[in-house]
């Protein structure tokens, strides 16, 4: 098994670029303040998504690459209260609006959700 810290992790993810993915922050935070039904529903599926790819495969890394957990949602967490977080986080970030929103949306699930030391993720 290969370690690698969870910085790594971190640092990998955050420095996602633009290019191949589907929302920048900026278009993103459209999506979620928009009156259309359409694009407030990829706001939600979108962070949603981010979220489940995150539990599905923070276990995978633990296991094959001994890298830790970085976000710990609580249970119960609803797809509302993902979607908060994220908007507050694109808004707070309005200088980085043109990175990768995946990148962004991450970065603000570890701030709000980090993992203590030894806890697995949900």
């Amino acid at each position: 098994m290969i370690a690698a810290p969870p910085a790594l992790l971190a640092g990998a993810i955050l420095a996602a670029t633009p290019a191949g993915s589907f929302f920048t922050g900026r278009q993103l935070l459209a999506a979620c303040d928009s009156r259309n039904l359409f694009e407030t529903a990829d706001c939600l599926g979108y962070i949603t998504g981010i979220a489940d790819a995150l539990g599905a495969f923070q276990p995978v890394l633990g296991t094959r690459f001994a890298v830790p957990p970085v976000v710990c949602l609580p249970a119960g967490i609803t797809r509302g209260t993902l979607r908060d977080v994220a908007v507050t986080h694109l808004r707070q970030a309005a200088a980085r609006d043109g990175q990768s929103a995946s990148a962004l949306v991450v970065e603000a699930l570890m701030q709000s959700y980090p993992c203590r030391a030894g806890e697995a993720a949900q």
